[in-house]
């Protein structure tokens, strides 16, 4: 994952949320991600926290080498105050009746990856894959939480997705936001990209379609994951008119958290914000 066209990514974490606590089966985690991952020891008395180490994918560090690759779970603080994920409760597109769902939320159970980022990208996400599948199917949660995502996903649809072959949903999440102090203006950007080492993306435009603007962020997004960050300033990619070209460019996100992404502007007139396409 370490090159001239990642940053050293942020860690994967999936959250379970549970009306009761969940049941934690050790053996069945390990046979899980045997079959998904190769080979898995278990490191731990059986209880929360319990580590798996993934003997086939080793690394080297500097005060140590030959460290298998790990990923742990561990239970967490109860989940009693949807409140405190405003953003994530408005931005979870794909689970309409999520607060609902979350009324009954009383548990946390998070898998977690742990010397892990130095996988290759693929590996990586085949870890991620892993990880969330067995949280869900091992242990029923009544909804999946990423924080690096800003989203909730509920945890069959999420399964059913990804047994379709989108491999990519779940991990970055497009969010919409209206400019409350511009003349129809609106902006979308991701969620989630750091986990692979690359920038999220934002748009701030007027006069499009959100839908045609989100699908270019999201396959724009998936270009980032699998090659890095290899969009220059000033380069362009296709725009969702005819012909269109949208430039790019390295910047401070207009909305929280803070961090650099990379804006792609429409062109004219549908640039908003005094931007110059």
């Amino acid at each position: 994952m370490q090159d001239s066209r990642r940053f050293p990514p942020d860690p994967f974490v999936m959250e379970g949320i549970y009306a009761a606590p969940p049941a934690i089966d050790v053996g069945a985690w390990r046979e899980y991600l045997s079959r998904e991952f190769g080979p898995t020891d278990v490191i731990g008395d059986g209880g929360p926290p319990v580590f798996f180490a993934f003997p086939e994918h080793r690394f080297d560090y500097a005060d140590r080498s030959g460290v298998p690759a790990q990923a742990f779970l561990a239970t967490s603080k109860d989940f009693s105050d949807p409140s405190r994920y405003e953003t994530a409760l408005q931005q979870s597109w794909d689970f309409p009746d999520v607060k609902d769902v979350l009324s009954q939320g009383r548990h946390f159970l998070s898998t977690f990856e742990f010397l892990a980022r130095a996988l290759a990208f693929e590996d990586r996400l085949r870890l991620f894959r892993t990880l969330a599948s067995a949280l869900v199917e091992l242990t029923d949660p009544i909804a999946l939480y990423s924080g690096a995502a800003d989203a909730f996903f509920e945890p069959r649809r999420w399964l059913e997705v990804q047994r379709e072959g989108y491999t990519y949903y779940g991990f970055f999440n497009v969010r919409f936001f209206r400019i409350s102090n511009g003349d129809d203006e609106f902006l979308m950007d991701t969620r989630g990209l750091g986990i692979f080492g690359v920038p999220d993306l934002q748009c701030h435009f007027r006069g499009l379609d959100p839908d045609g603007v989100s699908g270019l962020l999201y396959n724009t997004g998936i270009y980032l994951m699998r090659e890095g960050d290899v969009i220059d300033d000033g380069h362009t990619v296709p725009g969702i008119k005819e012909n269109s070209r949208w430039r790019c460019q390295h910047e401070k996100a207009m909305i929280e958290p803070e961090r650099e992404v990379l804006d792609i502007c429409p062109e004219a007139p549908y640039a908003a914000g005094n931007r110059n396409p």
